[in-house]
């Protein structure tokens, strides 16, 4: 698996924020973790970075709305890790990590 680092290609923030950008969505770090967080939206792109907690990672702003799937790891080299679909303007929230698709999640709004 092939990961490519978010900065200057998505939008991340260090502090939770209200949406996510216009048609996208975004992944929140709301766990007391630091690991890999990844946003996929299939044909319109995939980003990934390292969040502590409270940090958020975000899709690319669209004219029209995308969907795809977000998803966290220890680091670039797991194998195992917690994926979740994500619809156009939701925050997916992290509230526990544990290996091998046993996350807790919230989702905003």
């Amino acid at each position: 698996m092939k990961f490519v680092l978010a900065v200057g290609l998505a939008f991340m923030a260090s502090a939770p924020l209200a949406l996510p950008m216009d048609n996208g969505f975004c992944i929140e770090n709301a766990a007391e973790f630091q690991g890999l967080f990844v946003v996929d939206a299939g044909e319109f792109g995939r980003w990934s970075a390292e969040l502590a907690p409270q940090g958020q990672l975000c899709t690319l702003p669209s004219p029209t709305p995308i969907s795809g799937f977000v998803s966290v790891f220890t680091s670039e080299d797991a194998v195992e890790g917690c994926s979740r679909l994500a619809k156009s303007g939701s925050v997916q929230i992290l509230l526990d990590y544990q290996d091998f698709d046993r996350c807790q999640w919230q989702t905003r709004p």
